[in-house]
């Protein structure tokens, strides 16, 4: 509902802000798994799957 009170019906803007929200929990994935595990390299690799 949010982003229909500021984008109105632009599909483009709802698919910006979905984007931006992927992008956010994929880097936020990569942190949590280099902290649990401590391989950066591996955590990459499984959030860019994610991605």
């Amino acid at each position: 509902m949010l982003d229909c009170e500021f984008f109105g019906k632009n599909a483009g803007a709802h698919h910006l802000v979905n984007v931006l929200i992927h992008t956010i929990n994929s880097m936020l994935l990569f942190i949590v798994l280099g902290q649990m595990t401590g391989t950066a390299w591996r955590s990459f690799w499984v959030a860019a799957l994610f991605a």
